[in-house]
């Protein structure tokens, strides 16, 4: 069975806060498919390394590191890692814990980014 600590193990997360900014950074091993989160606002990414190949309603794109770009509120993708990839997101917000970070980014349907 997969459980957390095999996520974490597989793909190690690192959690950063600053003045009104959430940052999390991510390890991704070649090979793998992922499919992101609904996002409630917008956010900047940056890939750091690697390659990988994002799919969403705006089509498919390959990209290599270093590149960096909006990920815009509403927005779920499937992603497919070609390269080990370092991938950086910053998120606005004024809380202080990944816990409730993730619950005023991470919309659970579609229906919770509609304005």
């Amino acid at each position: 069975a997969w459980d957390k600590k095999d996520k974490d193990f597989i793909n190690p997360l690192e959690h950063m806060f600053a003045d009104g900014l959430y940052v999390r950074k991510i390890f991704t091993p070649a090979g793998q498919l992922l499919i992101t989160e609904i996002h409630k606002k917008d956010n900047a990414f940056f890939l750091m390394t690697g390659k990988l190949t994002i799919m969403g309603e705006e089509g498919e794109s390959t990209i290599k590191a270093p590149y960096y770009g909006i990920t815009k509120a509403g927005t779920k993708r499937i992603i497919y890692v070609h390269e080990h990839c370092i991938f950086v997101t910053v998120h606005p917000t004024k809380v202080k814990t990944v816990k409730d970070a993730e619950k005023e980014l991470i919309a659970k349907n579609f229906k919770e980014t509609e304005v």
